[in-house]
């Protein structure tokens, strides 16, 4: 992942096939640091998860 600090970095992150932006909660985020995994249960072709790197 890439952190986005210009627009620079945004167009290295764009797709000319459609992009989507994912916005977390306090609550997601603190879940994670908890060591979750979160799933988006409204993905459409493909399943979405996340979690914090060093967590399995």
């Amino acid at each position: 992942m890439l952190i986005i600090k210009t627009e620079e970095d945004r167009e290295r992150c764009t797709s000319c096939y459609g992009n989507r932006t994912i916005e977390l909660t306090m609550e997601e985020v603190v879940a994670l640091f908890a060591g979750a995994t979160l799933g988006d249960p409204n993905f459409s072709e493909y399943g979405v998860f996340i979690r914090l790197e060093g967590n399995t």
